[in-house]
Order: structure tokens, then C-alpha cells, then sequence
């Protein structure tokens, strides 16, 4: 994660850079910027035990319920984008509908309860119960230890699913667990070991990746997006997994728009938008970019609206960043009405520090008006 921050900070003053950010945020959900630590818990092996210390919320409890599957999601507080992935996750929870699916999040590096109101405000209302970590005599997390690090996870937020025989199932970022994939793990029609092949493969080429951004870091302000896309595209790629390319199409697609392809911008925009159905954060990246591009003549504001409404439904509606852009491509396709009600979701959903610029925006589509992009 201290990778990933130091690139965010200094990549996004470029043009090259803002594109080269966006790959390097899709290449973090996937889990390929860390380096490639060592590795004692694998997919396929039994989880360590349970060892939380101050409940949050719900609870008390000292195991995982036998014989059912377990989603463990493991956050920190000062973590938005870990937060609004609980808040998903407690929307795939409630359309579940399942008592024999545990959801269980545990908050690390961090007091259970510091800044415990803000941390409320981002999760929204998830419902599920959450613990802190128990620490050890060294004021060391135990589960960040025999869990995260373990598994060769060194960023949060994080999602390890637990079948009904206690083994380590898959493990990924909020955002990218489906619903289909849960109910797999969970009616044991999953392949563990093919699951387990494909984890080694991506851990495997973490090193590679790592030497390979390195170099495309070093060299981002000689070349241009031509050169860099080809790099990414002859180096990088090809040691990506098909699920890990998310963050590929997230960048083709700002290549095009940065170079005034709005033709083919929306083309792959169609593209990805099926190949990644359930990739909220792509989803939504797809559908504001074009949605703020209204004077556009070859825009295709059917394609929008049908992508932000993909994107809404991937987080269950739990997103105040998604909602916003939804309800411009309402107002973009002339239904002002469904754009003012969606717009207040937003505003409701929103954390406090967004609250005032989303009524800002309720209140010109109240008023019949399309707000500036950056209002």
C-alpha cells in the first residue's frame, strides 16, 4: 500500500501520470503492486482461528460458525474505499438473504473504535458484525499476522471467503467478489484447486510486475501515451490473469479519451462494461467520464445510463459516488425527475465532507439545469 501512496502522489500532475494512475489503482484492487511476499496460507489450507479483541458492533464471538461459509473482510478506519466496500458487502449480504453465510469484518492496525463516528458515516449502515484485531504481547495484530500476512496481503481493504470446511477459498478486494462466485464457495460447486493454481500464478508474477512498473515509473515523463500503453500492453499485460486486466481497460479507455478518441472511447467503454459486468469502480470510472463529456457528438448517452445502472446495481446501491453519476446520466437521457430522486440517494448517502457539493448538484437538476462537471 505505501507503493501504491507514494505513486498517487506523484503520478497524477501529468497527463501520462493521471493515466498512468488509473492503472496503477486497477492494478492495486488486483493485488499486484506489493512485491511478492512469502506466502504460508494458501488457498485450499485451513484459516487460523478467529482472534478479534473490542467489538464495534454485533458479536460476541470466538470462532466462525461450523459448517457455514465465512466472508472475513479485513478494513482500517481511515480507509474510504474500505469502508464503502463493507457497506457493499452488506449489500450482497442482505439480497443473500442466507443465515448460512457469516460476514464478519475486522478492523486492523488501528483502536477498534477511534474515530469510531466517522467511521460509521463512511460504512453506512452496514449491519454485520465488526471487531477490532487482538493484539499480541507486542501490540502486534494476530489476525493481521496469521491471516493478511500469512496469505501475502499487505493491503486493506482485503476479503478472504472461508468455505463450510474452514478453508481459505478466494481472496480479493471488495469490489471484486460476485455474488455468483460467493454462492459457488458456498454450494461447493467452486474448483478449489483450480482457485488455488490461478492465486499461485498471480503471486508468482507480483515480482515481475513490480520490476516492470518500476522501470515504466522512471521513464513516464520521456515517453508519451503511445510508448506507454505499448509497454503496458507487450510487458505488463501479458503477466496478468484475465481477472486482474481490469485496471488494463480502465487505462485504454483514458488513452483514447486523452487523445480525443471519443469514438473508440465509447466503443471499448461498451466493451468493457460487458466483459467486467460486476467492476463497480470501472463501471462508474466509464460512465462519469462520458457522462461529463455531454457536448460530445459521437457520445452515446444510451450506453451511459446503461452502464452507470450496471454500476449501481454492482454495489447494491450503496454508493453515494455511483448514485451521483447515475443520476446525471438521467438527466442526460431527459428523465429530470428519476435524476432528482437519485441524486438525493446520493446525498443521503453521502459522507459529511461530499454532503454540500451533491446538493449542489440536487439543486440544479431541481432547478431543470446539468451542473459543471467539477460543481
Amino acid at each position: 500500500m505505501q507503493f501504491f501512496q507514494k505513486l498517487s502522489a506523484t503520478l497524477q500532475g501529468t497527463l501520462a501520470g493521471r493515466w498512468l494512475f488509473c492503472v496503477a489503482m486497477g492494478l492495486m484492487v488486483a493485488g499486484v503492486l506489493e512485491g511478492a511476499p512469502a506466502v504460508a496460507l494458501k488457498v485450499g489450507d485451513p484459516v487460523g482461528p478467529l482472534k478479534v479483541g473490542e467489538w464495534i458492533q454485533g458479536g460476541p464471538m470466538d470462532q466462525l460458525p461450523t459448517g457455514q461459509t465465512a466472508v472475513v473482510v479485513f478494513f482500517s478506519g481511515v480507509d474510504a474505499v474500505g469502508c464503502v466496500g463493507l457497506s457493499r458487502l452488506d449489500g450482497m449480504r442482505d439480497k443473500l438473504n442466507d443465515p448460512q453465510i457469516c460476514f464478519l469484518g475486522v478492523r486492523v492496525w488501528e483502536d477498534a473504535k477511534e474515530r469510531l463516528e466517522q467511521l460509521k458515516e463512511w460504512m453506512g449502515e452496514v449491519k454485520f458484525p465488526l471487531a477490532g484485531d487482538a493484539l499480541d504481547k507486542n501490540k502486534r495484530g494476530i489476525m493481521a499476522a496469521t491471516w493478511m500476512y500469512n496469505a501475502g496481503e499487505r493491503a486493506v481493504p482485503v476479503v478472504f471467503v472461508v468455505n463450510r470446511e474452514g478453508r481459505l477459498a478466494w481472496v480479493g478486494h471488495p469490489y471484486a467478489l460476485q455474488e455468483k462466485l460467493l454462492r459457488q464457495i458456498h454450494e461447493g460447486t467452486y474448483d478449489l484447486a483450480q482457485a488455488a493454481e490461478e492465486r499461485q500464478k498471480m503471486l508468482e508474477a507480483e515480482e515481475g510486475l513490480e520490476k516492470a512498473w518500476q522501470n515504466l515509473e522512471r521513464n513516464i515523463e520521456r515517453l508519451g501515451l503511445p510508448a506507454i500503453n505499448n509497454y503496458v500492453k507487450t510487458v505488463m499485460e501479458p503477466r496478468l490473469l484475465p481477472s486482474q486486466k481490469v485496471g488494463l481497460g480502465a487505462m485504454r479507455f483514458q488513452t483514447l479519451l486523452e487523445g480525443d478518441g471519443i469514438k473508440e472511447a465509447v466503443q471499448l467503454a461498451a466493451e468493457l462494461s460487458e466483459q467486467f459486468p460486476e467492476e463497480q469502480g470501472l463501471l462508474n470510472l466509464l460512465a462519469w467520464e462520458l457522462a461529463t463529456r455531454e457536448e460530445e457528438k459521437e457520445n452515446d448517452f444510451d450506453l451511459v445510463l446503461k452502464i452507470a445502472e450496471r454500476a449501481n446495481a454492482a454495489a447494491y446501491g450503496r454508493d453515494a459516488n455511483i448514485l451521483d453519476t447515475l443520476a446525471r446520466a438521467l438527466f442526460l437521457k431527459g428523465r429530470k425527475e428519476e435524476a432528482v430522486k437519485v441524486q438525493k440517494q446520493a446525498v443521503e448517502r453521502a459522507p459529511q465532507n461530499m454532503k454540500g457539493k451533491f446538493t449542489k448538484v440536487l439543486r440544479a437538476y431541481e432547478k431543470g439545469v446539468l451542473p459543471p462537471a467539477n460543481e
